[in-house]
């Protein structure tokens, strides 16, 4: 482990990790971060076109990461606990968001689980986070971080939406269409924004759906009370 040091993987370089490594930095420059183990950074992860990641990566609070214009392909898991920025930028692996998330025009993640567990991804305006394919599970946290936060989360290819665990979740600013829907546990609250639900809604005994502001819409479904 090196807490103070910069790791840098470039194009045609490989890096296999096993066990927790810990890095400062990653300066991820077109090549691939394999192995069975998990990089830690407290401080950033940069990287460029090209680049693989098909090991573990967790990015510690006090983190900040930014993709610009930077397509991430591989298999490998990415826990965010810092701030991680994606501006027109696509994640192929699974993405556990625990801190906060920044979009910025449009940006996807393709893996087969998108986790938002706690923390804020904030959607300005203009702004799109597709999940592509997969699931998104939505167990706490909010979604947007105000009524200026106009932007849209949406399912495509396919992909699922789920809410399920005991967690306290918000939607404060974007649109979120979903098709069926279910609040399995915890609660919802919808502060500002949009919530357009175009199948079928069900709210299961013990959780909560408040509707405090913006629109829940389910005009062409159903709602449904377990």
């Amino acid at each position: 482990n090196a807490p103070s040091a910069t790791l840098l993987v470039g194009s045609g370089g490989t890096a296999n990790l096993s066990g927790t490594s810990t890095f400062a930095n990653f300066t991820h420059s077109g090549g691939m971060l394999g192995g069975s183990g998990t990089l830690s950074l407290s401080g950033g992860w940069a990287p460029s076109g090209g680049s693989i990641l098909n090991a573990g990566l967790t990015l510690l609070p006090g983190s900040t990461s930014m993709l610009s214009g930077v397509t991430v392909g591989g298999s490998g898991a990415i826990t965010n606990q810092g701030t991680l920025t994606l501006a027109n930028s696509s994640l192929s692996g699974n993405l556990d968001n625990q801190g906060v998330l920044s979009v910025s025009g449009t940006s996807s993640v393709s893996g087969a689980l998108f986790n938002q567990t706690a923390g804020i991804i904030a959607l300005p305006a203009g702004a799109t986070l597709n999940k592509s394919g997969g699931t998104f599970n939505w167990l706490g946290g909010a979604i947007g971080t105000g009524p200026a936060d106009t932007g849209t989360l949406a399912m495509v290819s396919g992909a699922t939406f789920s809410a399920t665990g005991g967690g306290a979740r918000v939607l404060d600013g974007p649109t979120l269409p979903v098709a069926n829907f279910t609040v399995a546990g915890g609660s919802l609250t919808l502060q500002s924004g949009a919530l357009n639900a175009a199948g079928t809604t069900t709210i299961v005994g013990g959780a909560t759906l408040a509707v405090q502001g913006g629109t829940f819409n389910a005009a062409g479904g159903t709602v449904d009370v377990a």
